[in-house]
């Protein structure tokens, strides 16, 4: 199965390795040996390596988004050696078998390629970002919160408004606020506490919540039990502002 689903990856290394190799060769113009030398560097990023099962590198560095970056270069030496492999059999091929083998591999891997996203957004615990709709919400915190008020949201919310007071806040003119992670809905915030709730993202399916204990993070499920949670929670307080994807809301009515 890993190989089957990494036929794309091994047909792209497959022309770019022959690519970097013939230009290494060639060796003209002057400036494609640095191209590809630095291709060859890179590589590394488009094959299974250690690095990629470490998931404090990978969280913290990002170098899953390091193909995004040097695809423009990859690119180049793969079309070099599609360029060079065409040309090469077009000279001593027999016949048009082999060229036609080439054609069909470039264009398994285009097909191939197509099946998956450039940039996965979506993992085991959902989507990944926020909405047009979320974002506007984090405006309305922003503009009408007070500054250093209490907001209480899920995991990633609480990530976002991560704007701690510091010496130079008020002279830039920054917001702040201390944000904190949602344990549950069953209870009651005061008057300078704010709950910001994703609907959206909880009727997808989950939203991470801080566990119980404040050790860990739990996926608080969109289950019957917590939806009826959720109704109540926002029944009795004060919904500041809710436009069907987000709710913000504070102390009782």
């Amino acid at each position: 199965m890993f190989l089957q689903n990494q036929i794309d990856m091994g047909i792209f290394l497959f022309f770019a390795l022959i690519g970097i190799g013939y230009i290494l060769y060639r060796q003209k113009p002057a400036y494609l040996p640095v191209i590809a030398v630095f291709s060859l560097c890179v590589l590394m990023f488009y094959i299974p390596n250690p690095l990629f099962t470490s998931q404090t590198i990978a969280r913290i560095y990002r170098i899953d988004r390091f193909w995004i970056l040097i695809a423009p270069f990859m690119a180049f030496a793969m079309a070099y050696g599609v360029l060079w492999l065409s040309k090469l059999f077009q000279k001593h091929a027999k016949s048009k078998i082999t060229y036609s083998l080439i054609t069909f591999l470039f264009a398994l891997f285009i097909l191939l390629s197509l099946q998956n996203p450039i940039l996965g957004i979506t993992s085991k615990e959902g989507r990944l970002y926020f909405t047009d709709e979320e974002l506007h919400g984090y405006d309305y915190v922003t503009e009408k919160i007070p500054y250093g008020a209490e907001l209480y949201s899920d995991y990633h919310t609480t990530r976002y408004f991560c704007l701690d007071y510091f010496s130079l806040t008020e002279e830039l003119g920054l917001p702040y606020y201390k944000s904190n992670m949602l344990r549950s809905m069953d209870w009651s915030p005061q008057d300078d506490q704010y709950v910001i709730f994703r609907k959206s993202k909880f009727e997808d399916w989950s939203i991470l919540f801080q566990d119980t204990g404040g050790e860990g993070i739990v996926n608080y499920v969109s289950n019957e039990e917590n939806k009826w949670e959720v109704e109540h929670f926002h029944n009795v307080n004060n919904l500041l502002y809710n436009n069907n994807h987000i709710l913000i809301s504070n102390s009782h009515l």
